[in-house]
């Protein structure tokens, strides 16, 4: 029927109640899937890593509970920020998600979880969600598990390949 999607929520500390709020809220509400990207982890105790996506970005885990009330029930996390505490605040922040049962997708242990749909089952349908980054420091990337060593912890991150092509009369000048 109707699908909702905003930019970066880059919240920090619990929304207000306060009508210009619910009134976006009721926008947000009227369709069946709602997403929004989560640009901020719950860490916990999680120490900042050594890079972070800009400033190390963290909210409590209410903001999750803040955007479910405000109507999401979608989010990705695969962002600039996901590893601004490293492995710890990246296992804290899926935890919370987790607890709050909101469909995210774009983190985790590995590779193949990081990668993986979520689906949202909706009464006309069943909707994907798959988060991936094209703005990230390298070491933010999740790495492929195998079978002598698990995945590297991270992002889901734009995978491409530039291929240049030629007209034949340029290449026979080369």
């Amino acid at each position: 029927r109707r699908f909702v999607a905003t930019g970066d929520s880059f919240i920090t500390r619990r929304l207000a109640s306060s009508e210009g709020r619910w009134q976006l809220a009721d926008i947000v509400r009227d369709a069946d899937a709602r997403f929004t990207n989560f640009e901020v982890l719950t860490p916990g105790d999680a120490f900042p890593f050594a890079v972070s996506g800009g400033t190390w970005a963290k909210a409590p885990e209410g903001v999750i509970r803040d955007l479910q009330t405000m109507g999401f029930n979608m989010l990705t996390w695969s962002n600039n920020h996901t590893l601004d505490y490293g492995y710890e605040g990246l296992a804290n922040t899926a935890a919370a998600l987790d607890r709050c049962v909101i469909v995210h997708a774009g983190g985790g242990r590995n590779l193949s979880e990081a990668a993986a749909p979520k689906y949202l089952e909706c009464p006309q349908g069943r909707v994907a969600l798959i988060g991936i980054c094209s703005t990230f420091h390298e070491t933010s990337a999740a790495g492929q598990q195998r079978p002598d060593a698990m995945g590297r912890p991270g992002i889901n991150m734009l995978r491409f390949a530039t291929t240049y092509t030629l007209p034949r009369e340029h290449l026979a000048v080369l």
